[in-house]
């Protein structure tokens, strides 16, 4: 996937105002053999840092769009994609960061590189989502009469409960005029059964992604779904002779079940161990305060994909 990171010149403007600060120095000892020759990205890598700490942040920016867009898949692009967004983020231009990132994570394996970016990615989504700062993703609404948060959350296909999140409420309590900030949703998920991920998304925007666990014998259900039924302390009663009460506890829902389908659903866990195994009876299983997370982002109707 070739992957364009556009640099606006007003945006290049600001970074040019930047003093590069004073990189650290680097003591190296003396191996055995011959150092490893450092390949093409590597080099190029390099040459972006230094430009970037005397300053030349054009040019360091022209290099690490560079390297992105010729070695997607390489580490070295995900070093650049960092390297890129914090320019980014020295102009507070936080929403350009995240794009940077959120388009150099498709290309990327699975490994460190790739979960370096995803944690500058959840970073700078604490920023842009989960506080109340006001980011390309939210609007600003004005607390009419009558208004409460579950009426608000209605209509704009958001959850009340991330509204009391992202604003920093204590209560559910509201005063006519009363400014929040609310973001259009809905939420919508995306599980990658081969990977174990669970991936949230507002519209096309990445939010933040999972490690879950899934079915014995693969099978969790693939296809596309809609959130149909969401409870908190869910009760466990599957056919049979099997029961398990409301936060009992050896109720393995845990404590959020989200169904998808009248069979399937995303709920917490027990075994915390299963997560990234397939040892449910096709379940999406989360980590207990993940699931809660998840929980207050969808709504029914949201969508979810289970891909292969």
């Amino acid at each position: 996937m070739v992957i364009l990171a556009i640099i606006s010149v007003a945006a290049f403007s600001q970074f040019d105002k930047l003093k590069a600060a004073p990189a650290a120095s680097k003591s190296s000892k003396a191996g055995t053999g011959a150092p490893a020759a450092k390949s093409e990205p590597e080099l190029l890598l390099d040459q972006g840092v230094t430009a970037a700490r005397f300053g030349r942040i054009q040019d360091a920016a022209n290099v690490f769009s560079s390297i992105m867009t010729r070695f997607p898949a390489d580490p070295a692009s995900a070093r650049a994609a960092i390297e890129l967004s914090r320019l980014y983020v020295n102009c507070q231009d936080y929403a350009s960061a995240r794009n940077v990132m959120a388009n150099s994570i498709n290309a990327l394996p699975d490994g460190p590189a790739r979960q370096q970016v995803v944690t500058e990615l959840n970073n700078l989504n604490g920023e842009l989502v989960f506080s109340n700062k006001m980011g390309p993703d939210s609007i600003e609404y004005k607390v009419r009469p009558g208004d409460n948060l579950a009426k608000i959350g209605n209509k704009f296909k958001i959850t009340g409960n991330f509204i009391r999140r992202i604003n920093y409420l204590n209560s559910d309590r509201l005063n006519i005029g009363d400014k929040l900030k609310v973001v259009q949703g809905p939420f919508n998920v995306v599980v990658e059964k081969s990977r174990f991920r669970l991936t949230v998304y507002l519209g096309v925007q990445f939010v933040k992604e999972y490690r879950v666990g899934l079915g014995k014998e693969n099978s969790t259900p693939e296809g596309e779904y809609i959130v149909q039924s969401k409870l908190i302390d869910p009760v466990w009663d599957p056919p049979g002779p099997e029961y398990a009460a409301s936060r009992a506890p050896d109720n393995p829902l845990g404590p959020r079940w989200i169904g998808f389908d009248k069979q399937y659903g995303i709920h917490g866990t027990i075994h915390p161990d299963s997560i990234g195994k397939m040892e449910s009876r096709g379940c999406v299983r989360m980590l207990n305060e993940n699931v809660e997370e998840v929980y207050d982002l969808v709504v029914q109707g949201s969508k979810v994909i289970v891909k292969p």
